[in-house]
């Protein structure tokens, strides 16, 4: 387990009641091991209870509700190329061109594989800092939410880069990438300006169903049709 910040640390010794060692240079990795073991019961009880909070129904619906982390974990994607690879695809694949869409997705077919891989081994990574009882826990519950999608997405465009995304898999990619670097792959390929395109990106939006299972689907589609009739 790496630690970012003294405060880390001292949350941590803090939390299994060793406080004697605040001042070591380093925590015997005897000491990382009682730590990973109170807070593995820990967090698989508070977890079982926040899922046991809500109907299957409520989840469902609302998730994006309950997963707090996902806007945190976005952002600390670092590196625009797999952003912008993701981004790319979906105008590719979703936005209507005279070009062969075929021909233009496997050109990206590589990246957009890549970039999904990335963010998988991204989570992987955080998983291995520190951070607070709350804060795990959304990690959590978010991994166990996007890591099945994204492996199934992968394995999907493998064998078909025209794979279309059911709602539940394209949900989870637009919340996931950095909305610029896909509304600029969308003025790209659609020859619109992009301040035209972020307004009818802003356009689409509804504060009321935010947290919704499928809220980023309905403002893409929406955008998708605003942009058709524009280049009509």
């Amino acid at each position: 387990m790496k630690l970012q910040t003294d405060q880390d640390k001292y949350s941590l010794l803090t939390e299994i009641n060793r406080l004697d060692l605040v001042d070591e240079d380093s925590i015997p990795d005897e000491v990382f091991e009682i730590f990973i073991k109170q807070r593995r019961k820990r967090v698989n009880r508070l977890k079982d209870f926040r899922k046991s909070q809500n109907t299957k129904s409520a989840w469902r619906k609302n998730r994006y509700k309950y997963l707090f982390s996902i806007r945190k974990f976005h952002r600390s994607i670092k590196g625009k190329r797999l952003h912008r690879s993701m981004g790319r695809f979906l105008a590719l694949r979703y936005l209507p061109s005279k070009r062969p869409a075929r021909e233009s997705l496997e050109r990206v077919k590589d990246l957009v594989l890549k970039a999904s891989s990335s963010i998988r081994t991204h989570m992987y990574i955080e998983e291995g800092y520190y951070r607070s009882l709350d804060a795990q826990i959304d990690l959590e519950l978010l991994a166990e939410y996007i890591l099945p999608i994204l492996q199934g997405v992968e394995a999907k465009l493998y064998e078909n880069i025209c794979y279309e995304m059911n709602d539940d898999e394209l949900e989870c990619v637009l919340r996931i990438i950095d909305e610029d670097e896909l509304l600029k792959a969308l003025t790209e390929l659609s020859g619109i300006e992009l301040m035209a395109v972020k307004n009818m990106w802003y356009d689409s939006r509804n504060k009321e169903v935010e947290g919704s299972s499928d809220y980023m689907v309905s403002r893409f589609r929406k955008l998708m049709e605003k942009l058709r009739e524009t280049k009509e």
